[in-house]
């Protein structure tokens, strides 16, 4: 490629304003220092602007010598060029043979002036672009007409100019091309990073329910949650939260009053806040209890499972008995602080002293003691010390009430430490809408003065049922329960009797004579629910747009890096043509004629598909489909209405012979002219450079095709054929409405899936 240098040394046209000449003279050359301008004009030959193309070169040229400057062409090599390769410009200064002179830029070294001379030819190209857009402006204002209908307006043509982005094209293609692919490499990075780190960041969920509840020393009443204890007054009004970690534990299954104390024992895991080894003393029960005085209660480690006593309004918990087997059904004597343990796993029924020792054990079979032997079947049965039954124990009237093995039946023992389990008793609830249902199992029961309550479970399907008998086991109703509700534990409370199922938050209430009351409805618990439903909704919402945010990244980086990818494959920086000037030649211009039916046929087919699309609308909303369904309909169908709105208002550009050669105006009025191997095709595709035009096919064709086929197919056989990628890298290069009809109907189908989904 032939490249000039643009000299001057002061002198201006005869006849010419030497003040106008200077004025205009720095207008177009961007000098605003005077000094520097005076220098222009000193006599001294100076190169204005060096290693120029020569379409940037002829422009200048032809712009300097409009106002009257004379100034002069040099082959950047020092040798004259000879007329077919001079730049066409018109009146044209001859062209002389001189070396580049120093002159005001003249300092420095060779590296330096170099590089100015590039930043000044930059500055020039963006300079020239701009104003010969302001011409084509000016021009269309003017409105002169095309020569025939065939033909573009010759004043808005703009020539392809191969500029210095241009050129540095395919290197900066490379350079986006990895930037994009490290950024899809990082949000995928983080993605996975957050597939990991947000379910660990999320934050508890909320409780279905209770796990247990127990009374309280002041009448009131203690909810246990998996990491709470929901105190409560003796009207059921929340007091206080209390942490279980404050406790030192974590993972609760159970809990019980203890002997008209603060003091409860819990079922739960140790988390090492509070080991024994480190409790010397703790003041429970208004005493205080030593390690001397738990009877030797074993050390229990951190996260294993036991049985503490805790004493709440200190938050202080220790073991409490041995901790090798836990039992799964606890009895507290409400007066002494006795306690009697049933332990299905070993078959053992235990009794401690109020300090924890072990007084007493026997041998008993707890087998089919509870409906609940399959803990699988019910996950709020589960507990700390293994799979098996969970035999519900009373110690009542100096006697032990335990669920028998023979039926619907309550075993009535005894729990002296030398006559431990001795049965005198075995009393079968006789309830005739639970022996109808097949509820042969007693899974919980309590009692008062006056009534006995039992739930009654079904041996092999665990349904349950709530009934009331009298004080000497008289079946008199069935209590009704809310659908669903499964009762898992009793407990009478102020007079009152209080069922709860862990996997509701209400407790249903009844009185002392067994009529319904209003539900027992926690207000710690409820607010709790708030806070961590609220807490989750933000996480969630958070993980939503965090995960959206990073794919869209991953694949938006993807998608540009491959494109760079695709441009930098298919653009040649060596291979790019500036167009030559068609100003004064383009009237003797050999213009394809286009069918004038093209426009009309595009306008009925728009508006078929718009009747059609309204049609479907309208349909849909007959069916009464969803909002997102819906939503999902109207941008599946307005992208590709949008996409015709927007092809049928694309020029399709011209195609022309001029002079044996090619003549290209693609749809941005830009002309390129080519020959043989400058010419390249595809399809319905014809290009030289950057321009490409859409000849279209055959039912819908951009030209008459008996044109192409007379004047345009002769010349485009001795063309080259264009490679796939790029004809697709120049039809998004050059924002073709093709491409971008294509990017509609690719972003509302996407679009539309997102919402269907």
């Amino acid at each position: 490629m032939q490249r000039f240098n643009l000299t001057f040394n002061g002198d201006i046209q005869p006849g010419r304003d030497r003040k106008r000449v200077r004025r205009q003279f720095a207008e177009i050359l961007g000098i605003e220092d005077a000094a520097r301008l005076d220098a222009c004009f000193s006599g001294a030959p100076i190169v204005l602007c060096s290693d120029l193309d020569r379409k940037t070169a002829a422009d200048l040229y032809h712009r300097l010598d409009q106002i009257g400057a004379a100034v002069h062409l040099t082959h950047l090599h020092g040798e004259s060029p000879a007329d077919g390769d001079a730049p066409p410009v018109a009146n044209a200064l001859p062209v002389v043979n001189a070396s580049p002179v120093e002159g005001i830029d003249s300092g420095g070294n060779a590296e330096q002036r170099r590089a100015e001379a590039r930043r000044r030819a930059i500055a020039l190209e963006r300079k020239l672009a701009g104003e010969q857009k302001a011409q084509h402006r000016a021009r269309l204002a003017r409105g002169r007409a095309p020569i025939h209908a065939d033909c573009p307006n010759l004043y808005a043509l703009a020539p392809f100019r191969v500029t210095t982005a241009l050129r540095e094209r395919p290197a900066r293609a490379r350079q986006l091309a990895r930037r994009y692919t490290a950024g899809a490499l990082a949000a995928l990075l983080l993605w996975l990073a957050w597939q990991v780190a947000g379910p660990a960041l999320a934050p508890a969920p909320p409780p279905a329910g209770p796990l247990a509840a127990a009374p309280l020393e002041d009448g009131g009443l203690a909810l246990l949650l998996p990491d709470q204890l929901l105190l409560h007054d003796r009207a059921g009004v929340g007091e206080t939260a209390l942490p279980l970690a404050a406790l030192g534990l974590s993972d609760p299954r159970a809990i019980t009053a203890g002997a008209a104390s603060a003091s409860h024992f819990l079922l739960a895991r140790s988390t090492g806040a509070h080991p024994a080894s480190e409790i010397n003393s703790a003041e429970i029960n208004g005493a205080e209890i030593s390690r001397a005085e738990t009877g030797g209660a074993e050390t229990n480690t951190s996260g294993a499972p036991g049985l503490f006593r805790c004493h709440l309004p200190t938050a202080v918990c220790a073991p409490h008995g041995p901790q090798d087997t836990l039992p799964t059904g606890i009895a507290v004597h409400p007066a002494s602080g006795m306690m009697l343990q049933a332990l299905p796993t070993a078959g053992v029924l235990r009794k401690l002293d109020a300090s924890g020792a072990v007084v007493a054990e026997v041998e008993r079979d707890f087998r089919a003691s509870s409906s609940s032997s399959d803990p699988s079947s019910d996950p709020g049965t589960e507990t700390l010390s293994g799979p098996g039954p969970r035999p519900a124990l009373l110690a009542r009237d100096g006697l032990l009430y335990i669920g028998s093995t023979e039926g619907p039946a309550l075993s009535i023992l005894r729990y002296e430490d030398g006559a431990l389990g001795r049965q005198l008793d075995e009393v079968f609830f006789m309830a005739p809408p639970a022996l109808e249902a097949g509820f042969q199992q007693v899974h919980t029961f309590a009692a008062n003065n006056r009534h006995w309550w039992v739930v009654l479970a079904h041996p092999a399907s665990g349904a349950r049922g709530l009934y009331q008998f009298d004080a000497r086991f008289g079946f008199e109703r069935a209590l009704p329960l809310p659908a669903g509700f499964v009762p898992e534990q009793l407990m009478t409370w102020g007079g009152k009797l209080l069922v709860l199922d862990p996997n509701r938050s209400a407790l249903q209430r009844f009185g002392a004579d067994g009529q319904p009351e209003a539900p027992l409805q926690s207000d710690l618990l409820d607010a709790l629910t708030n806070e961590r439903n609220g807490a989750l909704a933000r996480h969630a919402a958070i993980s939503t747009g965090l995960n959206t945010l990073l794919w869209l990244l991953v694949i938006g980086c993807a998608a540009l890096a491959a494109l760079h990818g695709l441009r930098q494959q298919a653009f040649v920086a060596d291979s790019l043509r500036g167009a030559e000037p068609v100003d004064y030649t383009a009237s003797a211009a050999n213009w394809v004629a286009k069918p004038p039916q093209r426009q009309a046929r595009l306008r009925r087919l728009a508006r078929l598909y718009l009747s059609a699309s309204c049609l479907l609308l309208v349909l849909a909303v007959l069916a009464h489909i969803s909002p997102a369904s819906l939503a999902a309909l109207t941008l599946l169908l307005g992208g590709p209405a949008l996409a015709l709105w927007l092809y049928l208002r694309s020029p399709t550009g011209h195609i022309a012979v001029l002079e044996g050669k090619l003549l290209l105006v693609d749809h941005r009025n830009v002309y390129h002219t080519g020959r043989d191997g400058r010419i390249f095709y595809r399809g319905w595709f014809l290009m030289i450079d950057d321009v490409l035009v859409y000849t279209g096919p055959s039912y819908l064709p951009a030209f008459v095709p008996s044109a192409l086929q007379q004047h345009i197919v002769p010349l485009v056989e001795h063309g080259q054929r264009m490679g796939r990628r790029g004809l697709l890298a120049r039809l998004i290069e050059g924002r073709h409405p093709l491409a971008q009809t294509a990017g509609i109907l690719l972003a509302s189908t996407l679009g539309a899936i997102a919402l269907a989904l």
